[in-house]
């Protein structure tokens, strides 16, 4: 088998869409819209082999059926088969990048107490590569998976692990991003030159690893965030201080630099390597060199391999390694960049600081053009006023807009409602919740209640022909084009980088919905006279019953309250009427079936 970005596979009334990544797979379902092929079907049962070696596991259900024997919530859930997944889509991040999986889906149908599976639809295919052509693309796990890092680690940061298990710690949260921003260095050798652009260079690991690179003959030249009492420059100071001791044992080749009068923020996360007197590959993203940026927030490193491309970046370096106290001589000069002839690697490159707004028009623009999906990840929000607020109030007025998802940090809640509201409801931002106790047991890991979103990026359309990215270090606003070093690239067509990107960016929407979902009820309940109990199985956010509510089975004492409400009793509707609002062509659940599996109802229709 090869790799496909959509792979599709149907039998009976069944259709099943994966959109495949390197470590998560996106799961889409499809029946007929008649009536009586959907009566009596309680769910969809999933299970994953792992092809080269035959195992086979159940996905797992958060959710179950009230006739289970109480036991509360547990992280790993109920196997699919007697808890089955009752929406339209479903995200598996347990994949290994390249390897082959099988995926077999039934329809669940029967009762509760005995489920039954029928018309089992097959489906085969390879992980992606984190590395693709000119491109490779390394999302970390982070903290969205808080509840698996403390079943295995505790508390504790990766740097707060006693010695033994530090290594695995920092592996479980970095997921390769860490490890591919190391190999990057240590692929260098005797003879090449490094240029390195950071915000935060704070780790230990990297000031080693540029270390052992001066010492095999190359050389370095590194360019770091200062401003006068900045805490960030006080904290580069101490490392960068580490690195030129090393280094004193080869003099001339390291040059360090203290970027001294950026406009604001010297904020790139970037490396270019020169080979051969030529620049040739470039390390981006949204990375910054802390144990926070590597393990802790939701990051992306992002490399190509491209003399063209990479030739930009090492011209913009030289500019901003100047140090020019003039900023607006030197957003004409950065400005000037934009001439620099391209290649397929990347549709456009964006640097600043620049006077104007083409980032943010061209971010625009993508989600004018969207059809059927914008996933925007912009961790400080956007502007009520600027391109990006516009463009989505365009998308709103058309008969068919597009739907839209997006991740913002916890400091943007406050722009929630303005981004959040349109009568449709075809937007969803998230920010990420963090869940101390559930069920009288802690939940989140303490580093938690410290995490951002920190990917900025924008996807579009990833099921269809033509995807596009726009992913680098500059945030959605004009303070970041016009006054921070930033970069930013364009990329159109690549079907594998958009599936891995955009799985990762609905792995962790996943995640923080269900601790929003979870703590906008718990504060419901919370201080108040609790709320007439919501039918089982209603909306998204009433998943929860009153306490006095708690079925008769649950033994005393074993149903502890979340902020006063019961966060146990997280019920499977009983029959199949859990399939109205993706039917009902009013509900943005509706739109969502047809997004996640693409391309199999028009067929069935014709």
């Amino acid at each position: 088998m090869r790799y496909r970005s959509v792979v599709r596979a149907r039998s009976g009334p069944l259709a099943v869409v994966a959109l495949v990544g390197a470590h998560t797979c996106v799961l889409g379902f499809d029946l007929p819209d008649d009536p009586a092929v959907r009566a009596g079907v309680l769910g969809f049962a999933v299970a994953r082999t792992a092809c080269d070696t035959d195992a086979s596991e159940w996905l797992k259900n958060p959710c179950k059926f009230r006739l289970f024997p109480y036991a509360g919530y547990r992280v790993a859930g109920t196997d699919s088969n007697v808890a089955p997944i009752q929406q339209f889509h479903w995200i598996d991040e347990r994949l290994a990048p390249g390897q082959p999986y099988r995926y077999t889906v039934w329809l669940v149908r029967g009762t509760p107490s005995a489920p039954s599976l029928h018309d089992p639809v097959t489906l085969e295919l390879v992980a992606a590569s984190t590395e693709h052509g000119a491109r490779g693309v390394y999302v970390n796990h982070g903290v969205t998976a808080t509840p698996g890092y403390r079943a295995a680690f505790d508390n504790g940061r990766p740097s707060d692990q006693p010695p033994a298990l530090v290594a695995a710690a920092e592996a479980y949260l970095s997921r390769g991003l860490h490890e591919a921003l190391l190999a990057f260095i240590d692929d260098t050798r005797a003879g090449d030159a490094l240029d390195v652009a950071i915000y935060e260079f704070q780790h230990e690991s990297v000031v080693q690893a540029l270390a052992a690179a001066i010492a095999r003959g190359v050389a370095v030249r590194l360019l770091t965030h200062a401003a006068p009492g900045d805490r960030t420059s006080a904290e580069n100071a101490h490392f960068i201080a580490a690195l030129a001791a090393l280094a004193a044992d080869y003099p001339g080749r390291l040059q360090a630099r203290e970027r001294r009068h950026p406009a604001r923020l010297s904020h790139n996360k970037l490396l270019v390597r020169t080979r051969g007197g030529a620049p040739d590959t470039v390390w981006t993203g949204s990375t910054n060199f802390t144990e926070s940026g590597f393990f802790l927030q939701t990051n992306v490193g992002l490399v190509i391999h491209d003399a063209s491309v990479a030739g930009a970046y090492a011209a913009y370096v030289a500019l901003l390694w100047e140090d020019e106290p003039d900023v607006r001589s030197l957003r004409a000069a950065v400005a000037a960049l934009d001439a620099v002839p391209r290649s397929r690697a990347a549709s456009r490159l964006f640097f600043s600081p620049v006077g104007g707004d083409a980032l943010l028009q061209v971010a625009g623009d993508l989600i004018r053009g969207a059809r059927d999906v914008v996933l925007l990840s912009s961790p400080f929000g956007i502007e009520m006023g600027g391109p990006l607020a516009g463009a989505l109030a365009d998308l709103r007025a058309r008969e068919r807009p597009a739907l839209v998802y997006g991740l913002l940090n916890a400091t943007a809640r406050g722009k929630l409602e303005a981004l959040d509201g349109d009568a449709a409801r075809t937007r969803e931002f998230v920010v990420p919740a963090w869940i101390e106790r559930l069920n009288d047991a802690v939940y989140d890991a303490r580093p938690g209640s410290h995490l951002k979103i920190h990917i900025k990026a924008l996807v579009t359309d990833p099921w269809g022909p033509r995807p596009r990215v726009l992913l680098g270090s500059a945030n959605f606003s004009d303070e970041s084009v016009n006054d921070n070093d930033e970069n930013a690239l364009l990329i159109e067509g690549d079907r594998w980088l958009a599936a891995v990107l955009a799985t990762e960016f609905l792995r962790v929407l996943d995640h923080y919905r269900f601790r929003n979902r979870i703590q906008a009820i718990a504060e419901r309940y919370d201080g108040q006279t609790p709320a007439p109990a919501p039918t089982l199985g209603g909306a998204d956010d009433d998943w929860l019953i009153a306490p006095e509510d708690v079925p008769a089975e649950a033994p005393s004492g074993d149903a502890p309250p979340l902020l006063g409400a019961v966060a146990a009793n997280v019920w499977l509707m009983e029959d199949d009427t859990w399939q109205r609002p993706y039917v009902d062509r009013a509900d943005p659940r509706c739109q969502a079936r047809a997004v996640f599996a693409p391309g199999v109802r028009a067929r069935r229709r014709g």
